[in-house]
């Protein structure tokens, strides 16, 4: 593994443009869950950073449960889905708001749709702080996204480089990413 001192990151997104847009998504997700009960799903590890942030800005009120799928080891998407599905029956009946840090692919995104569908949920919506839409590859609706990006590994903002980088308040494209 590189020592964070020798990795090649470039400023990408800064903090406040991540507040600021992370306090509109969360003013559009409230004014859009009027009705039924919210029940939201963070992804982690990612997402935790981008979760408390954007559950603050949802005024209406929520629940708020955590799973863990992961597909990435590095850099590189594997071929295999770890997932710790932690549900507790509470989805059947619920509008369900999944909070991924980023999507790229969709195939981590793809399997835990079909995961809580089978729960039976009112209806289930996606909100992304990063979606990638040159690589996605599903039909699968990203309702709230954050920002779309360029294919680019980035850290920073809860997401990581082998542990390293999710505590930067600034998103960064780490240039030694090669795909």
């Amino acid at each position: 593994m590189d020592h964070p001192a020798d990795l090649n990151l470039e400023l990408y997104l800064t903090e406040i443009e991540i507040s600021e847009r992370v306090q509109e998504m969360g003013e559009q997700i409230s004014s859009e869950f009027t009705s039924g009960k919210l029940l939201i799903i963070s992804v982690l590890n990612g997402a935790f950073i981008f979760t408390a942030d954007l559950v603050r800005n949802i005024t209406i009120n929520h629940e708020l449960i955590f799973t863990k799928v992961r597909s990435y080891n590095g850099i590189r998407s594997g071929n295999e889905i770890e997932h710790q599905l932690m549900f507790d029956g509470r989805i059947k009946g619920k509008n369900v708001l999944i909070i991924e840090d980023i999507i790229d692919t969709g195939k981590t995104l793809d399997f835990l749709l079909g995961e809580i569908d089978k729960k039976e949920p009112a209806s289930i919506s996606v909100a992304a702080l990063l979606w990638k839409p040159d690589v996605y590859g599903y039909p699968h609706k990203i309702r709230y996204v954050g920002f779309s990006i360029p294919h680019e590994f980035v850290i920073g903002y809860g997401m990581d480089y082998n542990d390293y980088g999710r505590n930067l308040k600034d998103i960064y494209i780490f240039k030694n990413y090669k795909s």
